[in-house]
Order: structure tokens, then sequence, then C-alpha cells
């Protein structure tokens, strides 16, 4: 019953019998078919000359990635290291400013 309802909406809204049946209508042309297989074909052709050029490439991405991570990881412990500073800074005047006030405010 819900699944006529569906339908007749679909309907009503211009959409396709494959549309309404939940099946995409959509084709593959012969040009997208031609330009797919010509781009596979030339690939094929191409990669024994692009392989060398592409492993490379991978590597010195994997190295420049690596040096990246050592630096970001450098940062970090640096940003640690400040706020780990900024809280026993401020826990000493914490702690200092009660001494103050238990004392009278004295020395």
């Amino acid at each position: 019953m819900v699944r006529e309802e569906v339908r007749r909406y679909l309907r009503k809204k211009g959409a396709s019998a494959g549309e309404r049946e939940g099946i995409s209508n959509r084709g593959i042309d012969a040009k997208s078919f031609l330009l797919g297989t010509a781009a596979g074909l030339a690939l094929g052709a191409l990669w024994p000359q692009l392989q060398p050029a592409l492993k490379a490439s991978a590597r010195r991405l994997v190295q420049g990635l690596g040096e990246m991570g050592e630096q970001v990881k450098t940062l970090m412990e640096q940003a640690k290291e400040l706020m780990e500073d900024i809280v026993a800074e401020a826990q000493f005047e914490k702690m200092k400013g009660e001494l103050d006030k238990d004392t009278g405010g004295e020395g």
C-alpha cells in the first residue's frame, strides 16, 4: 500500500519508470565508453615509462610526510612544555597569594 503511494507520488513528480522501481535509468553512451577505453589503453602503453617516475614521486612524498610528522611532533612537545610552564606559574602565583593572605600581606 505504501509502496503504491510512493510510486504514484514519483509518477506525479515526473520520475521515470526505472526510478520509480528504484533502478537507475542511466546508461553508458558510446562516447564515454570509447573515451574510457582509449584512456585505459594509453595508460597501459605508457605505464613502463611512467612507473619509475611515479615510484620516485611516491618515495619523496612518503619521506616528506615523515619529516612533516616529526616537525608536528616537535611543535606539539614545545606547546605542551609551554602549557605546563603557564600552569606551573599560575599555581605558584595562587600559592603566593594564599601565603600572602595567611601572613597578612607581609614580605
